[in-house]
């Protein structure tokens, strides 16, 4: 039976999901939802326990320079130069780029990884960030870069059918403020 609710409650109900409504339409900003465990059948790859290094997900709010915020999916984490809670982080020999690490034991139970790419707000005008996945120890895939002007979501997937190991590297550039590359990492997964 159905319990009658009075036009107040009502219109206040109502009134919350249209501003909701509103706000997402009028940011422009893309983002699957989603909440863990998926019901897509994915894995969340922040439910695997890394097996060389960490990664601390859901670290700074995933803001892009746009006012785009990226934490309704599964997981997120904001990668840069510092504050990113990663560790196995270390810069090149010429200190122009910034990267981490960290690996994870699939033991062949997945077919493909996912992510969402973006970048992070405090990226500077000529900054870049990429990810590198490699499978069993060998560069399998590279992102595209992702600069400041990079204003859509890019989409990255990677094959790991018969994967033990998956490592993944990401990096960004580094220099004087208008180089330092920041990137979000967001609803990334494995897919059985």
């Amino acid at each position: 039976m159905m319990k009658k609710i009075d036009r107040r409650k009502f219109l206040k109900v109502m009134g919350a999901v249209g501003a909701v409504c509103t706000m997402t339409a009028l940011t422009g900003c893309s983002g699957g939802g989603g909440s863990a465990p998926s019901s897509d059948g994915s894995v969340p790859l922040s439910y695997l326990e890394p097996f060389n290094g960490s990664v601390v997900w859901n670290n700074l709010t995933p803001t892009d320079p746009f006012g785009c915020t990226y934490a309704n999916g599964v997981n997120y984490m904001v990668f840069r130069r510092y504050e990113c809670y990663w560790t196995n982080t270390r810069y090149n020999a010429a200190l122009t780029i910034f990267y981490g690490e960290v690996e994870y034991l699939l033991d062949k139970k997945y077919k493909k990884l996912t992510m969402n790419l973006n970048a992070y707000k405090e990226a500077g005008e000529y900054g870049w960030g990429k990810i590198n996945v490699y499978a069993d120890g060998n560069l399998v895939k590279t992102s595209p870069e992702i600069v400041k002007k990079t204003k859509d979501t890019v989409k990255f997937e990677v094959d790991v059918s018969n994967v033990n190991y998956l490592k993944i590297v990401p990096e960004v550039s580094t220099g004087g403020s208008n180089y330092y590359g920041e990137m979000i990492l967001w609803d990334v997964k494995l897919w059985p």
